[in-house]
């Protein structure tokens, strides 16, 4: 149903996505879904490239990434082909788990703060961008060479 009403309104609506939301009384939860799909979050090229389609179904979740795939078929014939198969990938995707916390970074000696999350949003960026292959130890060994860098900033 979401996606379907969501290409009703096309992308320039989204800054108007609350005002529309509250015209058709969705509640809170039918609010975010609508808005976060008249949202443009996905552009072709993650549709194109396996890595850049596998990081933005972790930015958005499959259930998202599947209905924006979905989306970027009807709004451009041209990607139908790759976006559907996209958006079947998308249904028996399941999300890798980064192996990092925040405890980690503290037991290196860390101090706690706001940068102990930026740091690891960093070190969970890198993770990402390589594919999600690192495992613990070489995340570990990446926050060691962040640590020391930022302690000797």
């Amino acid at each position: 149903v979401w996606p379907r009403l969501a290409i009703l309104f096309p992308p320039s609506a989204a800054p108007n996505g609350d005002v529309i939301a509250d015209r058709l009384r969705l509640s809170n939860a039918q609010r975010v879904r609508f808005t976060g799909l008249i949202t443009p979050s996905m552009v072709p090229e993650e549709l194109k490239d396996d890595a850049a389609f596998d990081r933005a179904l972790y930015r958005l979740g499959a259930e998202r990434g599947r209905d924006h795939a979905l989306l970027a078929a009807v709004r451009d014939p041209a990607l139908a082909e790759i976006a559907i198969r996209r958006a079947r990938e998308a249904t028996t995707w399941r999300r890798p788990l980064f192996p990092l916390r925040g405890a980690d970074i503290l037991a290196l000696g860390f101090p706690p703060g706001p940068n102990v999350s930026a740091l690891l949003k960093e070190l969970e960026s890198w993770w990402a961008e390589t594919g999600f292959r690192a495992d613990r130890e070489a995340c570990l060994a990446r926050l060691r060479e962040r640590v020391q860098v930022v302690s000797e900033d």
